[in-house]
């Protein structure tokens, strides 16, 4: 039994302990706190003690104290959280969760559950759901609703998601990386009338317009990604685009956008009104034509894209995107000799412009220039040694050429080791392969290319292989496969006749 001095003397230990283990100087702490111990044995001081040596990393030590503590006073929570923040700093994650499921069946405070949901996190998500969900009853925080928010996302509880979403947003109204992320589930989900009248809530809000911006882009973005989510609420859709909010005129971006949106619809009439608000509110920026631009290319209304850009480009005669998508247009249109003047032209204005570059190298090849073509491939690979489809186009015409042939395999090899599934890459490979004479090697990477989804000159190219093996009866047969899928193949047919 200890009487009143003990007392007296453990308390009067345990203040200058404390104070010490505030200053962290824990060694001079523990010996204090030790001191209290011999006067009255306490699961409290117990514990200051096996925080004080988790600080100083001795985990074993914190430990044995902790755990001492927990014995003494199976009702004191300190020593258990103290034990599970051992636990957790020595990677003994399973036992941590056991001791906080112990705290969690008394009163748990908000940090010990916080420390529980963490520890849930990446074993059992169901679970640390639960918590949060505790959590957000207690205090719904934004960081607790993203945690939920995290958590619901990756096991795919969509209805889970859209709630605590919807809670976040009534807590952050004005916030629009929130108002964003609820109206693309909304559209996600189909909920199209709770989508529409959100983004009409953020159109009248009193608030800058790009945060108006943020939040219809998202939609907008999320439905242009979606054609088959919008062709079943066309309707809808349809009357949304056609009462773009008045608060929005001045914003191109989401005129932009509904412009687009309306010709993936095949609304050309509202399409174009849409875009000439764009323009409208856009003044001189030489992003609003490019972009309208881009809207007409995505359609495959490519003579449009051209024209747009046509009508503007003297105003922006040192922007070398102008010619570059006016080239990309004649591309499209088949007028390869137009396209290489203009991207010829931007490359001049922009000598780091890859794509132009990229894209003068295969308007070459449509010409069946060779050499020009290597010439802006190169260029290319100046910028971007690793550019698969530069190194992916480049090999092939060399080894159609059976020029250089090693510095071919070297670059199809970059390719595929980028893409080693994409079946035109690999086929690239085995055919450089082939024409270096080890058809072996070849016939794998061909065999690899038929078998993700071959096409006629993947047949083409293996019965070549085949036949260098000796192996003609097979290679026959991958003839007749290409000659079926593409019944114009003069050459095949040559080949069959010589060896049927």
């Amino acid at each position: 039994m200890h009487g009143a001095q003990d007392d007296r003397k453990a308390r009067e230990y345990f203040i200058s302990g404390s104070s010490l283990q505030q200053q962290e100087r824990y060694p001079e702490a523990i010996l204090e706190f030790q001191e209290s111990l011999r006067h009255d044995s306490s699961a409290v001081t117990m514990t200051a003690i096996a925080r004080c040596y988790m600080r100083m990393a001795k985990y074993d030590r914190a430990r044995r104290y902790a755990e001492a503590a927990t014995a003494m006073n199976a009702e004191y929570d300190e020593a258990y959280e103290t034990l599970a923040e051992v636990l957790v700093s020595t990677g003994e994650y399973d036992k941590a969760v056991e001791t906080f499921e112990r705290l969690r069946a008394s009163s748990p405070t908000r940090r010990q559950l916080e420390t529980l949901a963490r520890l849930y996190e990446p074993r059992n998500a169901e679970k640390a759901i639960g918590v949060y969900e505790v959590l957000a009853e207690q205090d719904p925080s934004t960081e607790t609703l993203y945690k939920l928010a995290e958590l619901y996302s990756r096991t795919r509880d969509t209805a889970g998601l859209v709630r605590t979403v919807e809670r976040a947003a009534m807590r952050e109204p004005d916030d629009a990386g929130i108002g964003s992320e609820l109206v693309q589930l909304y559209v996600v989900t189909g909920r199209i009338d709770e989508a529409t009248q959100t983004l009409h809530a953020w159109a009248s809000a009193d608030m800058m317009l790009q945060e108006k911006e943020r939040v219809w882009s998202s939609a907008l973005m999320t439905m242009l990604n979606d054609s088959t989510w919008t062709r079943r609420f066309r309707q809808q859709v349809l009357t949304l685009l056609k009462r773009v909010d008045e608060p929005l005129r001045p914003s191109w971006r989401t005129q932009a956008m509904c412009g687009a949106l309306a010709l993936r619809l095949g609304e050309t009439a509202l399409a174009e009104a849409r875009f000439t608000t764009a323009v409208e509110a856009g003044g001189a920026d030489p992003d609003v034509p490019l972009q309208i631009a881009i809207a007409y290319l995505d359609a495959e209304q490519h003579k449009a894209a051209f024209d747009m850009l046509a009508r503007v480009a003297g105003k922006h005669d040192r922007d070398a995107r102008f010619p570059y998508y006016m080239g990309v247009a004649c591309l499209q249109m088949e007028k390869d000799s137009a396209s290489v003047v203009l991207f010829r032209h931007a490359v001049n204005l922009d000598r780091n412009f890859t794509d132009a570059w990229v894209q003068l190298g295969l308007s070459f090849e449509a010409l069946d220039q060779s050499d020009s073509a290597e010439a802006a491939y190169d260029a290319v690979l100046r910028l971007d040694p690793d550019h698969h489809l530069v190194n992916n186009n480049y090999a092939y015409s060399l080894a159609m050429r059976g020029k250089d042939l090693k510095r071919a395999r070297s670059m199809a090899w970059r390719a595929v080791q980028q893409y080693p599934s994409n079946a035109a890459y690999l086929d690239t490979y085995a055919w450089v392969l082939h024409r270096m004479g080890l058809n072996d090697e070849a016939r794998t990477y061909i065999e690899r290319a038929i078998a993700r989804g071959g096409n006629a000159t993947h047949y083409d190219h293996h019965g070549d292989i085949l036949q260098s093996l000796g192996l003609l009866d097979m290679a026959v047969e991958s003839w007749e496969r290409a000659l079926e899928l593409d019944p114009g193949r003069e050459s095949v047919k040559t080949k069959l006749f010589r060896f049927r």
